[in-house]
């Protein structure tokens, strides 16, 4: 999460806390201190991981100029105008005759070989996260499935800055949405072939399949953008064919149904600090509320809020903001574009995930059951956290299994 706007939400309970007595505020700021400690304090273990990820993205070689540990990378392609809309194309070295992953890629042939596709969408509470901290897992599924794997950025709340690239409106999560929505399309317009072609000595990568890959937040930016071009509008910006449509999702403990999940937040104390609600709602700042009463989230959710919420969510309203055929109810909005939506989804879960409950993931894989989808995999993975399917990977146990979807 935005460190920066967790504080910011704690300041506001402090100020809007009942009774607004010294004593009563000096206790809330207590027990958000020991929130924000039991919440935050696992975040310096991660530094030497995070130290690592960004040194790896340093030295990874471009395809053609040098070896490397078995991927090479084209950093920094564009996918649209907006300053955020880029993204790190990670691809599996050739291999040379006789074995070993030499790093040096041979004359393109005259028939480039088609490599599958993965867009894999970093979470952060829709207001934190950048690319690089998925280069360790896209290196490692793109080892284990032989596909290209492009990391994208995207607007993030409350910034929005994807807005003038994508057509998303606003500082909240559509913007990030609409972001999310132009990657895939330009992944499915082959947007990832013509980046490798410009380096040299790369092969092409016209995308075979491409498979939506998601971590957390980013698992819920990525079914909407799933069911937006399932439903035939692409967002704005969207560059693929009319036709095309993702192959597979895959999520990463995702989040599906945000007013439920809002309730969970509420039940652990972290409402205030998430910017989950308020990226949700969009124009909400902390700092216009001080005139108007109680924050809204010192209590539960205004119809109009919880709309917002819900607005937002797959499992509530089948994401009726980018899927152009959407209806209320998430099998309504599935049945109404059958033949292109994606056909295969992996929703996988820590079953030592306190951050998000594996409920999210079983509730969503009954929809889509619901709704018609055959090929539906729902697991819960005992033993694994919510940041261990950032920093886990290889040694995880998903990670053949995510290969082999991208793979198809």
């Amino acid at each position: 999460m935005s460190i920066l706007e967790a504080f910011k939400g704690a300041a506001a309970e402090v100020r809007d806390t009942p009774g607004g007595t010294l004593g009563a505020r000096l206790g809330a700021a207590a027990r958000l201190a020991a929130t924000i400690g039991r919440e935050l304090g696992g975040m310096p273990a991660l530094l030497p991981w995070a130290a690592r990820a960004r040194l790896d993205r340093a030295r990874t070689p471009a395809p053609g100029k040098g070896r490397g540990g078995g991927v090479t990378l084209v950093r920094d392609v564009r996918y649209g105008p907006g300053r955020r809309q880029v993204a790190d194309v990670w691809v599996p070295a050739e291999k040379k005759e006789g074995g070993g992953s030499g790093g040096l890629h041979p004359p393109p042939p005259a028939s480039p070989p088609l490599l599958p596709v993965a867009l894999l969408i970093h979470g952060g509470v829709w207001s934190s996260g950048d690319k690089w901290t998925l280069g360790p897992a896209a290196a490692a599924l793109a080892q284990a499935s032989g596909a290209a794997v492009a990391v994208p950025n995207y607007a993030l709340w409350p910034s929005g800055e994807g807005r003038h690239g994508s057509g998303g409106g606003g500082g909240g999560l559509d913007a990030g949405a609409a972001d999310v929505a132009a990657a895939l399309g330009w992944a499915l317009a082959g947007g990832v072939g013509v980046a490798l072609g410009g380096a040299a000595a790369a092969p092409a990568a016209t995308p075979t399949r491409v498979t939506l890959v998601g971590h957390s937040a980013g698992a819920h930016l990525a079914t909407l953008a799933a069911l937006a071009w399932s439903g035939g509008s692409g967002g704005e910006g969207g560059r693929g064919a009319p036709s095309a449509s993702p192959a597979a999702v895959v999520s990463l403990a995702g989040v599906f149904d945000l007013p439920s999940h809002y309730e969970y937040e509420r039940g652990r104390g972290v409402h205030y600090l998430s910017t989950m609600a308020r990226a949700a709602g969009g124009a909400v700042r902390w700092e216009d509320e001080r005139d108007d009463g109680p924050s809204p989230l010192a209590r539960a959710p205004t119809p109009r809020e919880a709309a917002g919420l819900e607005a937002c969510s797959p499992l509530s309203r089948g994401a009726s903001r980018w899927a152009a055929r959407a209806r209320p109810g998430l099998g309504r909005c599935l049945a109404a574009v059958p033949a292109r939506l994606p056909r295969t989804w992996l929703l996988l879960a820590g079953g030592s995930d306190g951050t998000v409950p594996p409920s999210q993931s079983t509730a969503f894989a009954g929809a889509l059951r619901r709704a018609g989808v055959r090929d539906v995999r729902c697991e819960v993975l005992e033993g694994v956290g919510h940041v261990d399917f950032v920093t886990g990977w290889g040694g995880g146990g998903w990670t053949a299994a995510v290969a082999k979807v991208v793979r198809g």
